[in-house]
């Protein structure tokens, strides 16, 4: 017998509900976004799932594939015991939880009934590694997108409660794999590095198109946000985005474009669903990109350099009806759509995954401390297709609630007043 459709109001008991469109928050605090099964001994199993805000994860321990128990490991406190017998096993171990590296591991004795018991001691081992992972700016692991308002082209908009961590390196992860193909397409001949990011996309409103999709949009292929850039030494002689020399350090743009492309063509796009082979033709650096580095300025309590990079170009991620389609690169590619805005296509444009030439400004700065150097790039983009329609001071306007970040959460975040 098929379901009765019922009006939500004759059923009290589950209250009013809420729209998602309107409190994306709301509606994505449960979202498990990335899990899998690691294998303990023999049938012995533990599933993990990390949630959206990567600051906790969920564990079930199965033996012969029936839960035996359960527990939750938080950023607030990184480890959990799990002791007892259950059925033919008996466990004394701890499991932690490294929630910047995105990697659980297994610390313990583990025994097995068999003709008898026969007992395995684990030094700490790390049963999974996943990406992407809890991030941090300035030691903070909390997201605070730009609030860009660009008048008739609607409110910069963010769902992304933390900041996201993605190690660029070749080690294998559960979750997505791109870390490792930025490594291999745009820093082969770097050493290893982190990559941690906030940002914030044109309109959408959640499971809705949004504007980052929209070529008749400003906000197209437009992000406005920052990073942080850790570069660990010794691998690192020099903080990214600098050179340095005996009078001072230099700007080093071929870093800037390079973390500018591996950003659309990967960390967002190809995560959002555009095929390998459109993604790859815009890896190549552009000719003729026009770079300038302005005298620093003062915001907060700290200084900035200004970098402004224009004109090179990204993949981007319209779809149109009737040509090339988004495909799910990864199980994440789902949840890349709720946090940009899902597609739809637009009349007059019947190409998917066209190039955009952008420009790019950023305020930038870096430390150093034991652990290496920390670079930190805040700035905004425009579509140079719009650049007759409003771009530099819907540039500027990006700038501003970028600066209004720095002043309000990160004053003393860049270099020393002079």
């Amino acid at each position: 017998m098929p379901p009765v459709l019922l009006d939500v109001d004759s059923l009290p008991h589950l209250g009013a509900g809420l729209d998602p469109a309107t409190d994306p928050a709301a509606a994505l605090a449960q979202t498990h976004a990335i899990g899998g099964t690691a294998t303990i001994l023999k049938e012995l199993e533990l599933v993990w799932s990390v949630a959206l805000d990567r600051r906790t994860v969920a564990l079930i321990g199965r033996v012969r594939g029936l839960s035996v128990w359960k527990g939750t490991i938080t950023v607030d406190g990184s480890s959990i015991s799990w002791h007892g017998q259950f059925g033919l096993f008996k466990l004394d171990v701890t499991l932690a939880v490294d929630f910047e590296l995105g990697e659980l591991t297994i610390t313990g004795d583990v025994c097995v009934l068999e003709l008898s018991w026969k007992c395995y001691r684990y030094p700490t081992e790390v049963l999974v590694a996943w990406s992407p992972t809890l991030g941090s700016v300035g030691g903070s692991l909390l997201a605070h997108p730009p609030q860009v308002d660009d008048g008739s082209a609607g409110p910069s908009h963010s769902v992304v409660p933390t900041i996201t961590r993605i190690p660029v390196d070749l080690q294998h992860r559960i979750g997505t794999p791109v870390g490792s193909m930025v490594k291999s397409a745009l820093f082969a001949a770097f050493p290893d590095f982190v990559f941690n990011v906030c940002f914030a996309v044109g309109p959408f409103k959640l499971f809705r198109p949004g504007a980052y999709g929209d070529p008749t949009s400003p906000w197209w292929n437009v992000f406005a946000g920052y990073y942080q850039i850790d570069c660990p030494t010794p691998a690192w002689d020099r903080p990214f985005g600098y050179t340095l020399t005996a009078d001072g350090p230099q700007i080093c743009f071929d870093d800037l474009i390079r973390i500018g492309k591996a950003d659309w063509n990967y960390f967002s796009n190809w995560m959002y669903g555009v095929p390998l082979a459109d993604v790859t033709p815009f890896d190549a650096l552009d000719p003729g990109v026009v770079c300038t580095a302005s005298p620093r300025v003062t915001i907060g309590q700290s200084q900035w350099d200004i970098a402004d990079i224009d004109g090179f170009s990204t993949v981007s991620a319209y779809q149109a009806d009737g040509s090339t389609a988004l495909v799910d690169n990864t199980a994440l590619t789902p949840l890349w759509r709720v946090t940009y805005g899902e597609p739809a296509s637009v009349a007059g444009h019947p190409t998917s995954f066209v190039g955009a030439m952008m420009h790019a400004r950023l305020y930038m700065a870096y430390t150093q401390d034991a652990s290496g150097f920390h670079t930190y790039l805040f700035g905004g983009t425009v579509n140079k297709a719009f650049d007759a329609t409003g771009n530099p001071g819907f540039l500027t306007r990006q700038m501003a609630a970028c600066a209004n970040v720095i002043a309000t959460h990160y004053p003393t975040l860049g270099f020393p007043l002079t």
